[in-house]
């Protein structure tokens, strides 16, 4: 009962597309589309898509730093709580957004092309243009079976560690 998307590339494919409109124009309804392709792509096809998936894609999942799950777990709970009005109860206890902010100028992308929502965990502060290409370039990684699996982006994780938050401070 697919129309269009049969298998984990056509669904990357469809990633790509939400991407790319929003590096030209962000809002609301194409983000909620961008978040529910990435978790399910994540969580659903390229876990059952087995003959369709990259070969290196399950070991590039449990390889990835916990702080790259930590993204991926936050395009569940956006997606969750996006496409339900309450979320139940064992989606609130595995929740790890602690706030979704109010569009504001906190990073370069924002100052130059806009306030933009946030997105708060214990750990991290990512304005929605850092989710974005964090997840754009995660997906790029695990669908490319030329990289190794222990050679996770290095623009990745400077990104990631320019979202943590310093508790020190």
């Amino acid at each position: 009962m697919k129309i269009g998307l049969s298998n984990c590339r056509d669904l990357l494919n469809k990633l790509q597309y939400e991407k790319s409109r929003l590096d030209n124009e962000w809002n609301e309804y194409d983000f909620f589309n961008f978040v529910v392709t990435a978790w399910h792509l994540h969580t659903d096809w390229i876990e059952k898509n087995r003959e369709g998936r990259p070969v290196k894609a399950m070991k590039k999942f449990k390889a990835s730093p916990n702080t790259m799950k930590e993204v991926i777990n936050i395009s569940r709970d956006i997606a969750n709580g996006s496409k339900h009005f309450n979320l139940n109860l064992k989606s609130e206890k595995n929740k790890v957004v602690t706030q979704v902010n109010e569009p504001e100028i906190r990073d370069w992308h924002s100052y130059y092309f806009g306030p933009k929502y946030g997105i708060s965990t214990d750990l991290a502060y990512y304005s929605v243009a850092d989710f974005i290409f964090i997840i754009g370039s995660y997906f790029e990684w695990i669908f490319d079976d030329e990289i190794e699996i222990n050679m996770f982006p290095p623009k990745l994780i400077k990104h990631l560690n320019y979202c943590k938050i310093d508790k020190n401070v």
